[in-house]
């Protein structure tokens, strides 16, 4: 009889745990349906697997993805390089590729001009960057398809190494699912590639985000598979138990180090130059290749040296390609002059030959050194591109005023410029209304009476969060108890021009434009003041007979002291010559 008992008792907790468990799978199975719908998009609009020149489509889908080519491009270039010719490949992310300026302003552009005004005729630099690639597909490029552009000097950096982009197959957020890569793994003493299955990227997605993954994402994936994943509050993620290996990053720091011994053993004299990573410079070093030079580099990023989304500006971008310019020509150091930029103590009178008026009355607009280079305006567009005005946009686009923002903590320059088809005047109001009631963001104050060029401090309400942007919305944090009001309109005075809102759990708030794009002033790649030390920067509204409006926005002058740039010893193999030496 005891036996029946305990023999029921077996089966009824069996049972229970049975119905348990088929009650926990089938509630992971409704989160997991939930998470995909949540973070589900369709393809976007361009295709990740148009032909790129040299690129197999089998290495396209290892990368994942390959940005549009630049000027500086290695599509541009024929494989086979001509009698004589030094050729320079520089791969990395999206700080070598080039995001956020113009197709001209990548620092391999820019350091292929250095070359060229400085009598280095014999040099080309091809640029094999891609916005977003981590090492492993920077490698994978080189790999597949760098090596076979007889490179005699690859340059790595300034950033790229990134371990959560390196240990996954997917690094993007779960609604960019699409940009699936390949990634190396070890094995044994060498590596191994593991490849995305399926051959479209409509498969790929399908099964990675399978609710059972196969074995390949389970064991080589560093992200928690999607039957986990779903089970993370939003925004947090939880690491893969099942990974290959425990220690993420020792196996990292060794796959980077094979990697880069089988870099090196193919000849090339290789660079790598990185802002701030230490530990891979440690691991380059550890190699004791005469072939393979690691240094670290210098970032400047205060203004005009950095871009509103966090990668290198035009002025940027020349201080990175001089840097490696001294490298890659055997020099142990390097000083490069720098410029800061200062609010204006007292206006100077403006110079006013011509009437002033509606802004639309000019033929052009411009800005810059006073008695130096010229600046721009640049439209923010989407996710990393950008868009450069002419002179006359204001003129083709019927723009009345310019409205600037800016905080507390921000020069007038770098200010968030938005234009305008309507008239603005002094005083007027930009507040933010909502359910909750009206908050006063500011009031507009003119830079100059008679000019419709306005400009509001939000020192009351926001304080601007680093990087600057979120794809087109301005990026800002509360202060004075502005969240309380959101989500929010923002008018200046009638007129609705922007809409508020918290963007995520860290108190961002994304100031978001209605009907067009920010603005911002840019520097140029070809950085100085003329001779000068010291000056004025400018506005400059010009008429169709060439008469000009200066209107200041600041003082700029050259920092007391250079950049200075100190290099590893004992310095690169076999540095680049001038062939009349």
């Amino acid at each position: 009889m005891g036996h029946r008992r305990a023999g029921v008792r077996i089966v009824r907790g069996a049972l229970v745990l049975f119905v348990s468990m088929v009650g926990l799978v089938g509630l992971d199975a409704v989160l997991y349906w939930r998470y995909l719908r949540a973070t589900w998009k369709p393809l976007p609009p361009r295709s990740f697997a148009r032909p790129v020149r040299y690129v197999p489509y089998r290495t396209l889908l290892r990368l994942g993805w390959q940005d549009k080519p630049r000027d500086s491009s290695f599509t541009h270039f024929d494989m086979r390089k001509r009698p004589g010719v030094v050729r320079i490949g520089c791969l990395g992310d999206s700080f070598t590729y080039g995001s956020e300026v113009s197709s001209s302003e990548d620092y391999p552009n820019v350091l292929q001009r250095l070359f060229r005004e400085r009598g280095y005729s014999q040099v080309e630099v091809l640029n094999f960057g891609s916005g977003w690639y981590g090492f492993q597909q920077a490698f994978i490029l080189w790999e597949d398809v760098a090596r076979r552009f007889d490179l005699d000097y690859v340059v790595l950096g300034p950033k790229t190494f990134f371990s959560g982009r390196d240990t996954t197959f997917d690094h993007g957020s779960p609604s960019n699912i699409y940009y699936l890569h390949a990634r190396n793994i070890l094995d044994g003493n060498g590596l191994k590639l593991v490849e995305v299955l399926g051959n479209t990227f409509e498969e790929r997605t399908a099964a990675y985000r399978r609710f059972i993954p196969h074995w390949r994402y389970l064991r080589y994936d560093s992200r928690a598979p999607a039957f986990l994943a779903c089970l993370a509050p939003r925004d947090k993620e939880i690491p893969n138990p099942f990974y290959y290996r425990r220690d993420i990053t020792g196996e990292l720091a060794e796959v980077y180090r094979r990697q880069l011994r089988r870099m090196a053993d193919s000849g090339a004299q290789i660079v790598l130059g990185h802002y701030d990573n230490h530990d891979v410079l440690e691991i380059a070093r550890s190699l004791g290749r005469s072939n393979l030079f690691p240094s670290r580099i210098k970032e400047i990023f205060s203004y005009p040296y950095r871009a509103p989304k966090g990668h290198g500006s035009p002025s940027g971008n020349a201080l990175l390609a001089e840097q490696f310019f001294a490298i890659l020509t055997g020099r142990g150091q390097t000083s490069l002059p720098l410029i800061t930029i200062k609010p204006l103590k007292r206006l100077p009178i403006p110079s006013a030959r011509g009437s002033s008026g509606d802004l639309d009355s000019h033929a052009r607009i411009a800005v810059g050194l006073d008695g130096g280079d010229s600046w721009r305006f640049v439209e923010i567009m989407s996710g990393t591109l950008t868009h450069d005005l002419r002179g006359d946009f204001l003129r083709k686009r019927h723009f009345k005023a310019l409205l600037a923002l800016k905080t507390s903590d921000q020069l007038l320059p770098e200010a968030v410029f938005y234009p305008l088809s309507m008239k603005i005047h002094e005083g007027m109001k930009l507040s933010l209304r909502s359910a909750q009631g009206e908050f006063i963001l500011g009031n507009v104050s003119l830079l100059r009476p008679d000019l419709q060029v306005g400009v509001v401090d939000l020192r009351g309400g926001l304080k601007v969060a680093p990087p600057g942007f979120n794809n087109i919305d301005a990026i800002y944090t509360a202060r004075g108890g502005v969240e309380k009001f959101l989500p929010g309109k923002v008018y200046l005075g009638d007129q609705e021009v922007f809409s508020m809102n918290l963007l995520d759990r860290r108190g961002h708030i994304g100031l978001h434009p209605n009907l067009r794009r920010f603005l911002q002033i840019y520097s140029s790649s070809r950085f100085g003041g003329g001779g000068r030390r010291s000056g004025l920067v400018t506005l400059r509204l010009e008429s169709e007979g060439g008469k000009a409006i200066l209107v200041p926005l600041a003082a700029w002058k050259r920092a007391a002291q250079d950049l200075t740039v100190r290099f590893d010893e004992p310095g690169i193999a076999h540095p680049l010559t001038r062939p009349d030496r």
